[in-house]
């Protein structure tokens, strides 16, 4: 048996292209107990998939895949939250790259990680990300960087680092006994997954123009962003074929889900306020709106602020008949 764990949705935009019905029906057809979504840098898909999964009666695991950086290295990592505490430090950390204009957006250093997760480090599962991931970038340039890194990443979660082997696709394990070592020098456990953008092998063209859309290019383009042919979703069976040589990395997938079985509740939706006359609460600014017309009375402020824009009067009109309100209707007879 094993949990897939590198499930990327459709909801990560321009690398994934995976419904949550598709997954739902997979895992249930295959006995498959739970399933791990870990979107690229969001969490913007946690609850809908999560609804359809529990309907089949599959048990959501709440992650994201989010870049780290390490001098001048960068790479990914792999956070999976196991309580109220550890998705609030998820929210917090996806905001914090999310928010920011794209040309201001910066991975994060291990201790910036830890400063924005704060108590909820303590609700975190990690895995290390395989070949795309931090610890096996750094492996390739410098053995030390990378034993420094893995053992920092220990320490700020201590006992809950898994070590990811991934096969599946070439050069998928290509580090792998380099990896294995490594982890069996600090007494980490191994955990094998097979990273899954697309529902099966008949979606890789459909995805490679997914992939096309978003990245703005031409499948007929030599250059053009391309999907991995080997990153459908794998059953049980196929997965125990791959690793046939070290079972206890699946056993593992199977022991990470239960430690992160959590799933968020909905809560209500928090918008921002509107903007009101002074000593009027919004609920009062909201209900006059109907007497005002379809116009939202704010009072302007600030040398930037828009300006009321005077409402046309027909021939005629008299004098003052235009309402006070930055957005006016034609005027009628």
């Amino acid at each position: 048996m094993y949990v897939p764990l590198r499930v990327t949705s459709a909801h990560s935009v321009g690398a994934g292209t995976i419904r949550a019905e598709d997954l739902a029906s997979f895992c249930a057809g295959n006995g498959i107990p739970a399933a791990g979504i870990a979107d690229r840098d969001s969490l913007a898909g946690t609850m809908a998939t999560a609804k359809v999964l529990r309907a089949k009666g599959v048990q959501p695991l709440t992650g994201t895949t989010l870049r780290l950086r390490s001098g001048a290295c960068e790479g990914d990592v792999v956070l999976y939250a196991t309580g109220p505490a550890g998705w609030a430090g998820l929210l917090r950390v996806a905001n914090a790259w999310n928010i920011p204009e794209p040309a201001l957006r910066r991975a994060p250093g291990l201790d910036e990680l830890g400063a924005l997760l704060g108590d909820g480090a303590s609700e975190i599962l990690v895995l290390t990300g395989g070949p795309d991931g931090l610890i096996e970038k750094l492996l390739v340039a410098n053995l030390a960087a990378a034993r420094k890194a893995l053992a920092d990443l220990a320490a700020l979660f201590p006992s809950r680092v898994y070590v990811e082997i991934q096969r599946g696709f070439e050069g998928a394990d290509r580090n792998a006994v380099e990896i294995s070592q490594l982890a069996d020098a600090l007494a980490l456990p191994l955990l094998g997954t097979c990273p899954a953008t697309h529902r099966s092998a008949e979606m890789l063209e459909a995805h490679e123009a997914y992939l096309c859309i978003t990245g703005k290019a031409y499948l007929a383009s030599d250059d053009r962003p391309r999907a991995v042919a080997g990153q459908p979703l794998l059953s049980p069976a196929a997965m125990a074929e791959l690793f046939a040589d070290m079972p206890e990395a699946l056993e593992n997938s199977v022991e990470f889900a239960r430690r992160a079985v959590f799933m968020p509740e909905p809560a209500p939706a928090r918008l921002p306020s509107f903007p009101c006359h002074e000593g009027e609460d919004e609920a009062a600014c909201c209900a006059g709106w109907p007497s005002r017309g379809s116009c939202v009375a704010s009072k302007p402020s600030g040398p930037g602020a828009r300006r009321p824009i005077p409402r046309p009067t027909a021939p005629g009109s008299p004098t003052g008949s235009t309402p006070s309100c930055g957005w006016a209707l034609p005027a009628t007879s």
